[in-house]
């Protein structure tokens, strides 16, 4: 996973070299270069900074059930309805624990760990969002929302900052299609 991780981050390097490389030729490549950049920040292909919140997802040290084991545990549905709920609520973009989420994003359960884009998350799990902070925090708070029912277990077991400066990396895993093309390209 790591050499896979190192051999994306060095093409990523590469293709920004021959961006730079290629905007300093025209104005028409300059407008080229610019709407890329706007399509790979909206595909998460970029790193991002602004304000926005970090809501932390604590397993609970006050719940314990004989009759429901898991009670107080955040599973990976906790995680994914927060997630979904800070995308209603106009996040721009979100990462867990340094994870940047995108269309192809995994949240699923395996084991006692949380695992986000194939790789494990135990808690704490930090979601950080991007976007208005108020409208944020607002859709956070909704009677009977996700973090609403969490907090009935355990209050403690969510926490939300309102953060003024963040930075959202970029998505580090592989950006290939096996089998999907664009229609009218070949492919070999």
């Amino acid at each position: 996973y790591l050499e896979l991780q190192t051999e994306v981050a060095n093409l990523r390097r590469q293709l920004a070299e021959y961006e730079k490389a290629a905007s300093r030729d025209s104005g028409s490549t300059r407008l080229l270069q610019e709407s890329l950049t706007t399509y790979k920040a909206a595909a998460g292909l970029t790193e991002l900074t602004g304000p926005g919140v970090l809501v932390t997802l604590s397993d609970s040290q006050a719940v314990a059930d004989q009759f429901l084991p898991d009670a107080g545990i955040i599973h990976d549905v906790d995680v994914l309805r927060v997630v979904n709920e800070l995308w209603a609520s106009g996040a721009e973009a979100i990462s867990i624990n340094g994870q940047r989420i995108v269309a192809g994003t995994a949240i699923r359960c395996a084991g006692p760990t949380v695992l986000i884009n194939f790789v494990p998350t135990p808690a704490p799990i930090r979601i950080q969002a991007l976007g208005d902070p108020a409208n944020l925090m607002n859709g956070l708070k909704l009677p009977g929302g996700p973090v609403n029912e969490l907090q009935h277990t355990d209050p403690k077991i969510v926490q939300i900052e309102k953060i003024d400066k963040m930075t959202i990396p970029a998505y580090s895993g592989a950006t290939s299609t096996r089998l999907g093309v664009v229609p009218g390209e070949d492919r070999p």
